[in-house]
């Protein structure tokens, strides 16, 4: 498991706000018996100004989920709970940062979100001047995983090629 909380603590201006934004709304302490985990582009340092902070989750009963995270959150700017099939979502602003909590039955750090994460760490390890292309294509509304695909020359669907490239290239471990 890689933590990229901690290294957010020490991250630049926009990470160590973001670090002390999760940490002042407790909200990895509240959801903990859901193993709450910080995932997405800011913790990476690809962010835009229109990336938020995503907190997944693995969450069994959704219903008692909804309820719990509506009564956490409800009072935050902007608070949208939704729900469909497996998927509970949860969006508000705090601190000037837009959270997004996405619960679905299945351990963190086997979900999409988690694995795509990874995935771009470790690319970012290899190939550090991936950042700022990424960063760029990003800017031109291209997903996140979209943007490495086209780096990585993957066609496809991004969301679902980028973790097949991800397991054959050893990324995930």
């Amino acid at each position: 498991m890689i933590d990229l909380l901690v290294e957010m603590k020490t991250g630049n201006a926009k990470q160590q706000a973001a670090y002390h934004a999760i940490h002042e709304l407790h909200i990895l302490e509240d959801l903990k018996g859901y193993e709450p985990t910080v995932c997405g582009t800011i913790p990476l340092g690809i962010d835009t100004y229109k990336s938020d902070i995503d907190i997944i989750a693995n969450v069994q009963d959704l219903h008692f989920f909804e309820q719990k995270i509506h009564h956490l959150y409800e009072d935050k700017r902007d608070f949208r709970p939704k729900r469909k099939e497996n998927i509970v979502k949860g969006n508000f602003i705090f601190h000037g940062f837009a959270f997004e909590i996405y619960g679905q039955p299945q351990p963190t750090l086997e979900q999409n979100a988690y694995l795509h994460m990874i995935i771009e760490y470790r690319l970012l390890q290899r190939k550090p001047e991936w950042k700022a292309e990424v960063i760029t294509l990003k800017e031109q509304g291209w997903s996140t995983e979209a943007a490495f695909c086209k780096l990585l020359r993957i066609d496809g669907d991004p969301y679902q090629q980028l973790i097949d490239y991800g397991r054959q290239a050893g990324l995930l471990f």
